[in-house]
């Protein structure tokens, strides 16, 4: 019996730590998405997300009520604190690939590759 009761304690506290984090997974890919920037209303940045695609859920403060997240210099979403009592967000990271652009004058085409935040 003491036994059953222990083992019941480790996995309420493994779930109790587990349940302190938030994990951004890609829409397309279904991975973790490092380097996901949390910024506050006024600004300030609040969270960075890790390798794992985590952030603390402690380090986002209910009073700043919307939340904008960042990735690759891109805005990728805007949430209220709500939507941050899931375990799991999946974003759109939305990246877009563009065709190459031909130049043409009295010399052979050149082509351009551009790339940049568009």
């Amino acid at each position: 019996m003491r036994k059953y009761l222990l083992q019941f304690f480790f996995v309420l506290a493994i779930n109790f730590v587990n349940a302190q984090t938030i994990t951004f997974i890609s829409e397309k890919t279904n991975k973790p998405m490092p380097k996901v920037s949390v910024f506050g209303k006024d600004g300030s940045i609040l969270a960075y997300s890790d390798i794992d695609g985590k952030i603390e859920k402690k380090s986002l403060v209910p009073s700043q009520e919307k939340f904008q997240l960042v990735y690759d210099n891109l805005p990728i979403a805007t949430l209220s604190y709500s939507d941050f009592d899931k375990d799991v967000i999946r974003l759109n990271d939305r990246v877009k690939e563009i065709e190459a652009v031909v130049i043409k004058s009295k010399k052979p085409a050149k082509y351009v590759f551009v790339k940049g935040q568009f």
